[in-house]
């Protein structure tokens, strides 16, 4: 599964020394720095919260992340959200990047994504790369602004020049879709494999898949594998899962169904929605979860585009219905987002019988026409059946 990078990170940098000569506030913050960095923790925080009360921006800042993370006094958010708010009056640069977090989370405050959007942008016009990617988030999912590719492009770029690998993932991601920007698998590639050689493991697992697939870049298993491999390391689920899936089809290495199964466990205990629908399909291929859903609604659903073509050949039955009425194809015309056509037409193509409805009296036409991420082709795909 290549997963967009949507990381709304609290940044924890402890910023800044002081000078011999410095005012007390200045001194009291250098005593708690060095505190910090030894882990004394309560010292640390006993100084920052005298310079605090002197109004030292670098102290307010790093006691609000002490009050976050619970270093040297009990976890506070709404302490530390309004340390963060002190710390952005004073001009500091990364407090409004924090206090977005706080907004965007609900976390010491009530959750608003307008307020979180407004602060990643003050600190976006400051030059935070951290607030720049976020803000591209914002824009790309359309929370607290109108949805916007490519405005979430731009900020995409600004970040990308501080090398913020997070923002070299979500620009790669952008190309390998064609988002706000004409898609360009090449480029993809060379995104995600600067992330990648950054160590992000988002990047490592994209890198991967465009291995698997010869996407803009010749196709290569052993390469896909060892990408997948680096970032399972770092525990990304997504790679777990893709680790299972190549030995699970044995794509470029002998086909094992014990190794298959031990990373769709591994990456389901990690939390994969898209690994447990692979463990159920494994076990029975039209097993229900509690909504009468398949393993292939659910991944159409999710937006799985290849486990729904492997299911379809293990020759799971399409037009089944859940207790909805609902099928595989309509849930397809609901939910999808990135390349919704080929998923659509996949469906059609293996025989989805798109004049079923559902218990409202649904047809998958009825629900593409409500989904605004579905283009003309698909809809045209639809009603041309």
């Amino acid at each position: 599964m290549k997963k967009f990078v949507l990381i709304f990170l609290c940044l924890s940098v402890f910023c800044g020394m002081s000078e011999a000569g410095a005012p007390d506030a200045d001194e009291l913050y250098k005593r708690g720095y060095e505190a910090y960095t030894a882990k004394d923790y309560e010292r640390a925080f006993g100084y920052f919260s005298r310079a605090a009360e002197e109004g030292n921006a670098e102290a307010l800042f790093n006691l609000g992340n002490m009050y976050y993370k619970g270093e040297g006094v009990e976890q506070d958010y709404v302490q530390a959200a309004d340390c963060f708010r002190k710390a952005d009056e004073a001009g500091h640069l990364y407090a409004p990047h924090n206090l977005g977090n706080m907004y965007y989370k609900g976390e010491g405050v009530e959750q608003d994504y307008v307020k979180a959007a407004g602060f990643y942008r003050k600190g976006a016009g400051k030059g935070d790369d951290w607030a720049q990617h976020n803000l591209g988030n914002m824009y790309f999912k359309g929370y607290g602004v109108s949805r916007d590719y490519n405005q979430a492009v731009d900020w995409y770029r600004r970040a990308v020049e501080a090398d913020n690998s997070d923002a070299q993932t979500s620009l790669g991601f952008m190309y390998d879709f064609g988002l706000g920007i004409p898609e360009d698998d090449e480029q993809a590639v060379y995104w995600y494999r600067k992330a990648a050689e950054a160590g992000n493991s988002g990047a490592q697992n994209n890198l991967g898949e465009m291995y698997m697939d010869g996407t803009g870049t010749p196709k290569d298993p052993g390469q896909a594998l060892r990408w997948f491999l680096r970032a399972a390391e770092s525990g990304n689920d997504d790679a777990q899962f893709n680790i299972g899936f190549v030995y699970d089809k044995g794509d470029g290495v002998p086909q094992d169904n014990e190794l298959a199964l031990a990373f769709y466990r591994k990456a389901a205990g990690s939390g994969s929605v898209i690994a447990q629908i692979a463990l159920d399909a494994k076990t029975n291929i039209e097993a229900r979860d509690e909504a009468g859903w398949t393993p292939l609604m659910r991944a159409m659903r999710d937006g799985e585009g290849k486990l729904a073509r492997w299911l379809i050949d293990m020759e799971a039955n399409i037009n089944a219905k859940a207790d909805d009425g609902s099928t595989a194809l309509m849930l397809a015309a609901r939910y999808a987002e990135y390349r919704a056509a080929e998923k659509i037409l996949l469906l059609l193509d293996k025989g989805a019988d798109h004049t079923i409805k559902d218990n409202d009296g649904k047809t998958a036409l009825d629900y593409a026409k409500e989904n605004e991420d579905l283009n003309a082709e698909v809809l045209k795909a639809l009603e041309n059946r």
